[in-house]
């Protein structure tokens, strides 16, 4: 079977999350050629412990320290061969048909380079709480916001190889860096209209979300991206967003 639709999904895992089981599960869901690849830094044994109750589905694990999310998500890549690729974090889950979506709408149209949907978002009790209001159509808008939201995006791994893959450098804005190459680049986006994951936005994750470094991250990407009459208000948003979420 040629690798250009078969999905290379990696998990990095920081820490053990109750919604791991959920997350690997979400995949075994999934109906379409698919590799996984776990990359566990946490050294922490329930995590082990669920990984093993889906061995059967997982391609590539490792347990042990890494340089960082980004790099263990391009370890991940680099230990698959799929055409496609994507990531989701511990306590990410995706939508039940959100592959064989993404593949329909790349075999729709091969120029594409980069499928996105939307999400929904729960808190730390499962409860779904709306949506993520800031997932937008391609655009130039995403030189001065986030507009996709990473666990709902697929892309090439042709395209990702043409950019240089990830910044390892980056710790919290690895996946809007790495749409604005994109962008740069010329990749074809293309949103489909459904809802491909659920994404947890928790009071534990919100304490440190908008510490020091993602600040300087956010910073770093507006200063050398958005048009000055766009840098000030986007960074404004993240802020009134981190306050009122």
């Amino acid at each position: 079977m040629s690798s250009d639709l078969v999905f290379s999904i990696t998990v990095p895992i920081g820490s053990y999350h109750p919604f791991l089981a959920s997350c690997l599960a979400s995949l075994r869901a999934q109906n379409v050629p698919l590799e996984i690849a776990v990359l566990d830094a946490s050294n922490d044994d329930r995590v082990r412990e669920t990984v093993d109750h889906f061995s059967d589905i997982i391609t590539f694990r490792h347990h042990g320290p890494d340089n960082g999310q980004a790099d263990a998500i391009m370890k991940g890549w680099a230990s698959t061969q799929g055409g496609v690729l994507g990531w989701l974090n511990a306590d990410d889950v995706l939508a039940p048909g959100a592959l064989r979506s993404a593949s329909r709408a790349f075999l729709a149209d091969p120029s594409r380079d980069v499928i996105y949907g939307h999400s929904l978002i729960c808190d730390d009790d499962s409860f779904i709480t709306g949506y993520h209001w800031n997932v937008m159509p391609p655009g130039e808008q995403i030189l001065s916001t986030c507009s996709i939201s990473q666990p709902s995006c697929f892309f090439k791994r042709s395209a990702l190889e043409e950019i240089g893959g990830l910044d390892r450098g980056l710790h919290y804005t690895m996946d809007w860096d790495l749409w604005i190459r994109l962008h740069q680049y010329g990749a074809k986006f293309y949103l489909e209209e459904n809802i491909r994951s659920l994404v947890l936005w928790s009071k534990q994750a919100k304490t440190g979300g908008f510490g020091r470094t993602r600040r300087a991250e956010i910073k770093q990407i507006l200063d050398t991206h958005a048009d000055s009459a766009d840098r000030w208000n986007a960074y404004l948003g993240f802020t009134t967003q981190y306050i009122y979420e």
